[in-house]
């Protein structure tokens, strides 16, 4: 019983990582969208900058 026990108790602890990896690969695939469309940003304000001087 204590081994069956052991087992059941095994594998929740696996499904319970793969489920926490899955979490924190969102985490991370977010962070890095929001920072791609961050430095997206910045760069196309940059741009105008450059040439709001260039203007000038």
């Amino acid at each position: 019983m204590t081994q069956a026990t052991k087992a059941i108790s095994g594998q929740r602890d696996i499904e319970d990582l793969r489920q926490w990896k899955m979490e924190l690969q969102n985490q991370i695939t977010d962070a890095m969208n929001r920072f791609n469309s961050m430095t997206s940003t910045f760069m196309s304000m940059h741009q105008n900058m450059l040439q709001n001087m260039n203007m000038q």
